[in-house]
């Protein structure tokens, strides 16, 4: 683990103030919710995704849906990937979201392209596809993304299983 060398005393109620510079570096956005992990005498934060702890349903549910579609299904954090239907999988399971990405994890309305265009998933790597990308708004907030491509053009149907994948795991999340 690497220090910062920076110092903070903890106030008379408990409260340590993360520095600006660190939490533009981690992303870390006012009203963020943080794990604390502890381990022997260190005590680690960590951005909380609720997206993670359905990792292994959501890859189960995105195979599921490939297997319908036969296009590449993903399902994002506000941060990184979670889980990746068809052959994509080793490629961008657990990676950080392109910037892109990043900023279509703030709105609340999908995002859709008709056309075969390309689509920055990770920095640097782009794939070519028409794609939908409907975001997971979970107790009013967008916590997470479902993308959904194909190498032709956008169906209805991509569009439909997007927005009910979508629907799906939010009330899984505030449940």
């Amino acid at each position: 683990m690497e220090s910062t060398g920076v110092v903070r005393k903890i106030d008379d109620l408990g409260r340590i103030v993360i520095p600006k510079e660190i939490r533009r570096t981690l992303k870390i956005k006012d009203g963020a919710s943080l794990e604390i992990f502890l381990d022997k005498d260190m005590v680690a934060l960590k951005r909380h995704s609720s997206l993670n702890m359905l990792s292994d349903f959501a890859e189960i549910y995105v195979e599921a849906i490939y297997n319908s579609l036969k296009s590449l299904v993903i399902i994002t954090d506000k941060d990184t990937i979670v889980a990746v239907g068809g052959d994509k999988k080793q490629e961008y399971t657990h990676q950080q979201i392109s910037k892109f990405l990043d900023i279509c994890s703030s709105t609340s309305v999908p995002i859709k392209e008709k056309d075969v265009t390309k689509l920055e998933i990770t920095e640097g790597r782009y794939i070519n596809c028409a794609y939908i990308i409907n975001p997971i708004i979970a107790n009013g907030q967008s916590v997470g993304m479902v993308i959904i491509t194909n190498n032709k053009e956008l169906r209805d149907q991509d569009e439909k299983v997007a927005q009910v994948a979508a629907e799906f795991l939010a009330r899984h999340i505030e449940e």
